[in-house]
C-alpha cells in the first residue's frame, strides 16, 4: 500500500534527517483530493547513498545503481506495494503543512505549492486537480503567495484561469 511506503521513507528521512515533503498525488489525497494515484514522491534535501541503502533495505529495487542516484540527485525505487520517486530540491521553497498517516506525521507540501507543481507540470488532468484543490481551499488559500510563486514559475496566466474555474475572486493589492 502507499500508506506502507509513505511510512517507510519518511522514518528512513527522519533517522538520515534528510529534510522532506510529500509531493504530487499523494500529496493531493493526504489534502483530500478524489485522484488517485499509483505511486509517492517526494522532494528531499539531499540523495544520499545511505539514503538508498536504507531504502533497499526495506525492500525497495533502484532503478539505476547508487552512484548514479547520488551524482543525479535523484532516484526511482520499485516495490511490491508500489514506486517511489524521491527529487532533490531545496525543501525550503515550498510550505508544508503536517500531516497524519496512521499515528505517523508527514510533512505534505502546501496547497498552493499543490498547485503550482501542476501547474508547472501540466499533465493530462492536472487542470482539474487543481481546480478541485482551489475549490477545497477557496478561502483558505494564500492568494498572494500563490501569485507571486506563479508569476516566479511563469505560469501565472494558467494559475488565475485555474482560480477562475474555481470560481475564486482575485482580489488586486492596492
Amino acid at each position: 500500500m502507499l500508506k506502507d511506503i509513505i511510512i517507510d521513507a519518511v522514518k528512513i528521512f527522519e533517522k538520515l534527517k534528510i529534510n522532506y515533503a510529500l509531493v504530487g498525488g499523494c500529496a493531493g489525497l493526504a489534502h483530500g483530493s478524489s485522484y488517485l494515484t499509483y505511486d509517492v514522491d517526494f522532494i528531499v534535501d539531499r540523495v544520499t547513498s545511505d539514503l538508498i541503502k536504507k531504502l533497499i533495505s526495506v525492500g525497495f529495487k533502484p532503478s539505476f545503481n547508487i552512484e548514479d542516484m547520488v551524482k543525479l540527485e535523484h532516484g526511482n525505487f520499485k516495490r511490491e506495494d508500489g514506486d517511489i520517486h524521491l527529487m532533490r530540491k531545496k525543501v525550503s521553497s515550498i510550505r508544508t503543512i503536517i500531516g497524519k498517516i496512521n499515528s505517523t506525521s508527514v510533512q505534505v507540501c502546501s496547497a498552493e505549492d499543490y498547485i503550482i507543481m501542476l501547474a508547472t507540470a501540466w499533465r493530462v488532468g492536472d487542470e482539474n486537480r487543481c481546480i478541485e484543490m482551489a475549490r477545497m481551499y477557496k478561502n483558505k488559500l494564500d492568494l498572494d503567495y500563490l501569485l507571486e510563486k506563479a508569476k516566479r514559475k511563469n505560469v501565472l496566466n494558467r494559475v488565475q484561469e485555474i482560480l477562475k474555474s474555481a470560481e475564486i475572486q482575485i482580489k488586486r493589492k492596492q
